[in-house]
């Protein structure tokens, strides 16, 4: 992991270090980005009531209630995702061209299952009108109950936090 050093100067410091010195590349990284772009205009076309959609919940979700305080950490999981983009465009291109590799083909085939396969959950009845609940239906507005498995957030987390413990500095 990436270790803070006060008498350098900090992480921001060294990152626009890092940026200024190779700010071409880092420019071009980041435009790759636009693939995961593509995939989720391909996922969107997919995330509708196309007929069939397979209830995929099981007993053990039954047993777990609903609890609207974890809108935060789903919030929090799209930062996590372009932070860790944006940190590998900036310190380590090959990391970075692997992990992008990584989500954009994880993507499309999860969009192939999602395509022959379309599964769903049903969501709860929202109770109340607080600001967790908005938040709530603010994306329950926004996101489809369907192609919920395979979880393209489970596959994004987990190909991040592979390539971020992979070794010493992330």
């Amino acid at each position: 992991m990436y270790v803070y050093k006060r008498d350098e100067g900090g992480f921001l410091e060294e990152m626009k270090s890092y940026i200024s010195k190779d700010y071409k590349n880092v420019i071009k990284r980041l435009i790759c980005t636009v693939s995961i772009a593509m995939c989720s205009l391909l996922y969107a076309g997919l995330n509708a009531n196309r007929g069939v959609v397979h209830d995929v919940s099981t007993r053990v979700d039954a047993a777990i209630p609903f609890n609207k305080f974890f809108i935060i950490p789903y919030i929090i999981w799209y930062g996590y995702v372009g932070f860790y983009l944006f940190y590998f465009a900036v310190y380590d291109g090959e990391k970075f061209f692997n992990l992008l590799w990584g989500i954009v083909s994880g993507m499309l085939f999860c969009c192939v299952i999602f395509y022959f396969y379309p599964t769903g959950v049903k969501r709860p009845e929202l109770q109340g009108n607080d600001i967790f609940t908005k938040l709530v239906r603010l994306i329950y507005s926004n996101d489809n109950p369907y192609n919920c498995c395979p979880s393209i957030h489970v596959l994004d987390s987990v190909l991040i936090a592979a390539y971020v413990n992979r070794d010493s500095h992330p």
